[in-house]
């Protein structure tokens, strides 16, 4: 077996000169720390060598096994550090418009957003330039309201999300009108099998009459009979985009309430796949706007960026946990927050590749408070 020595100031320089002078397919058989920094020896030749006594030692399989599980370690530690260079491996691509196309993928968004973002960035020679751009492109994508109700009369259904995501948003919005609605005129009807037990409670605090219905199909019914309400906000139960067309919120609810709006809860801690598949789904209802739920769960916005990046709707907010305040409204606060949570994951990750604990305190944006993730 012919060794060749590699050595450099840290192991991810030394694995870029093993993969530069003996490719994708060379075998490590040693790593170790040195005066000069990491000596890294690796292989192509791993043949039976005729001329070579055999080896006597009964050890032999031990030490075998012992260097493939090495062997296997090493080259998942190759692969990373390479992955991340993989992108600027392809042909002609343009070292600004690369390096953008990093950030993006950092804040989470997919192949199909980035290249959306990026489609002018080759027209931008600097790198700040460039990404300005991008970061006002994706600005420009993000429909937020103003955070005023101004229609004296709405019937909105808060659709999307779990049970306790719905509540959330429910809680928010009712606290959004209060200031300038009596509770008298605010209605909350709950269609859920399961319905939320904070939004009873929040109801009950803030003495807005609280409707539990068995049986869905008498929505109309309810509404006709409650027609006094100048708002009136329906829990739904969980969407079955597998049902397509016959999903009961789709049939029941909204086909036969022309009356009714939807508000789609997005949780961030869906990938993007999913949130595009309940975008398709609810792509044929009346839908108002949006809310964020699951930030606390999330490690990124990128789900919900790829989303509203190929999905217009309106954000009418990004919750935090049980706050029921949204603490973003506009298009920068929803992309600072992104930038926030991508830093996060980043330090994370950096912590987690030194093997050092990433137990870090993690404050509330809402509240200001710490606590321990």
């Amino acid at each position: 077996m012919e060794l060749q020595h590699f050595c450099a100031q840290n192991n991810k320089l030394a694995l870029e000169q093993v993969r530069a002078a003996l490719g994708p397919n060379a075998l490590i058989v040693a790593n170790e720390k040195t005066k000069e920094g990491i000596k890294i020896s690796a292989t192509l030749d791993v043949g039976y060598n005729p001329k070579e006594p055999p080896a006597k030692s009964p050890s032999n399989e031990i030490v075998l096994g012992y260097l493939n599980k090495e062997l296997k370690t090493l080259r998942g530690m190759l692969q990373e550090a390479l992955g991340e260079r993989s992108w600027r491996d392809s042909a002609g691509k343009d070292a600004v418009l690369a390096t953008v196309e990093q950030r993006l993928s950092t804040l989470g968004l997919n192949r199909k957003s980035i290249e959306i973002l990026t489609s002018d960035a080759k027209s931008w020679p600097k790198l700040s330039d460039a990404w300005q751009a991008c970061i006002q492109n994706l600005a420009s994508r993000i429909a937020t309201d103003s955070g005023q109700d101004s229609m004296e009369h709405s019937i909105n259904a808060i659709i999307g999300g779990t049970s306790s995501c719905r509540g959330l948003g429910i809680r928010h919005l009712v606290s959004r009108l209060l200031p300038s609605r009596s509770s008298g005129k605010i209605l909350v009807i709950s269609l859920s099998t399961e319905p939320s037990n904070l939004l009873v409670q929040f109801c009950k605090s803030k003495k807005i009459k609280y409707i539990h219905l068995k049986e869905p199909l008498s929505l109309g019914r309810e509404l006709r009979k409650h027609a006094k309400y100048s708002d009136i906000f329906i829990e739904t139960q969980d969407l079955a985009p597998q049902l397509g067309a016959n999903d009961p919120i789709v049939r029941d609810l909204f086909a036969q309430n022309s009356s009714v709006t939807g508000i789609l809860m997005l949780p961030a801690n869906l990938d993007s796949d999913f949130l595009q598949l309940i975008g398709d789904h609810v792509g044929s209802l009346p839908l108002s706007s949006a809310l964020i739920s699951r930030t606390s769960e999330a490690v990124s916005l990128g789900a919900v960026l790829d989303f509203l990046i190929l999905n217009p709707i309106t954000i009418s907010g990004l919750l935090v946990d049980n706050d029921s305040f949204a603490v973003a409204h506009t298009s920068d606060a929803l992309i600072t927050a992104a930038k926030r949570m991508a830093r996060r994951k980043l330090e994370r990750t950096s912590l987690t590749d030194q093997g050092l604990d990433h137990w870090q305190p993690r404050v509330s944006h809402a509240s200001g408070n710490t606590q321990g993730t």
